[in-house]
């Protein structure tokens, strides 16, 4: 069950709340992912952002400073400290261990994102008797701009795909992350070359 989220922001209560009361008693391996995106997402809501650094009157134009690495992190997973490195460095390729299955990569393709057709939306999904913020980002491309990559011996399948539904857990603002990623292809990755001559 959801529904569309009209709030823009959630309170690092309820977000704590919900932490404490679903994902410490559970001990169930299905819901660790969930568990685990409640934690991180508590971490972000008590966070300040001025734009990943752009307010503080310095350049950031590197894609390996810490301003760009930040925005990059936030926009994957909604979570400033998640360990995503950067695989190409003129490609914009970003990896990411899944955390449920922790041999298992991903790897994101920005510079093979269409910007013009980044798409986000906002909804609630009910985790047991509450509702969880959670925002989707859909990702397109004339090329792959997602790949799962399973271990040997992992449950999943391999995936590569030119349109990707990136889903982020208890995230608590909306507009962080919207800035997160036009600071991402304002600050060192292109997109595809349909969306940058637009």
């Amino acid at each position: 069950m959801e529904r569309e989220d009209s709030s823009n922001t959630i309170s690092p209560t309820v977000v704590r709340d919900l932490t404490e009361r679903y994902c410490g008693p559970l001990g169930i391996t299905a819901f660790l992912s969930v568990c685990v995106a409640l934690l991180l997402g508590s971490a972000t809501t008590t966070s300040t952002y001025a734009a990943s650094g752009v307010a503080d009157g310095v350049d950031h134009r590197s894609r390996g400073s810490d301003a760009f690495m930040r925005a990059v992190r936030f926009s994957l997973t909604g979570w400033d400290e998640a360990s995503i490195t950067e695989e190409g460095p003129a490609s914009c390729v970003f990896r990411q261990v899944d955390i449920t299955y922790p041999k298992d990569q991903e790897f994101f393709y920005l510079n093979n994102v269409d910007r013009s057709k980044i798409q986000f939306r906002w909804r609630q999904e009910l985790f047991a008797d509450a509702w969880v913020p959670l925002a989707d980002i859909t990702l397109v491309g004339d090329q792959p701009v997602y790949e799962y990559r399973p271990a040997d011996g992992s449950p999943r399948k391999q995936v590569k795909t030119n349109r990707y539904k990136l889903t982020i857990y208890s995230i608590a603002d909306y507009q962080r992350l919207v800035r997160s990623w036009k600071y991402i292809y304002a600050h060192g990755c292109t997109g595809s070359p349909s969306s940058s001559h637009g």
